[in-house]
């Protein structure tokens, strides 16, 4: 499986999860908030903040939390899979560089910052090393 593979999987099944079990509320004053929540049938007592204006009702927390954990460990074991970086990480480098917009800018900093890598461990790593080198070869083919 690829990267993009990987991450449009993983994607369809936090929407399928977020669908019914995550809302949003956007507002400044607390009437117009707990107005929202009676509108969802809800109290604070019965959700909790997942940041950005999102919220989840509390019994469904931990079903969220074993989601992204399995997503992290997923992607986590394919890289190590990857022995030599030319699968995986390489697919995982060049959709990232390109969503980074490292075709305009040159700079990776971006792209591992975000795959929360500094640039000494992927020096330190082999794998992860000649993944970036090939996945930085495709952006200077003519």
């Amino acid at each position: 499986m690829t990267y993009e593979e990987m991450k449009n999987k993983h994607q369809e099944e936090y929407d399928t999860f977020a669908k019914d079990k995550i809302f949003y509320i956007f507002t400044s004053s607390k009437e117009e908030f707990e107005k929202k929540l009676k509108e969802y049938g809800l109290s604070k007592e019965d959700i909790c903040s997942i940041g950005f204006g999102g919220f989840i009702k509390k019994k469904d927390k931990e079903e969220l939390k074993n989601l992204t954990q399995r997503h992290r460990k997923e992607k986590q074991e394919a890289i190590e899979q990857d022995k030599d970086g030319s699968g995986f990480i390489k697919s995982m480098f060049i959709y990232e560089l390109w969503s980074h917009e490292f075709a305009y800018t040159y700079d990776t900093e971006d792209t591992l910052n975000d795959l929360g890598y500094t640039m000494e461990q992927i020096n330190n790593d082999k794998a992860l090393k000649n993944g970036l080198d090939l996945a930085i070869q495709c952006f200077y083919r003519d």
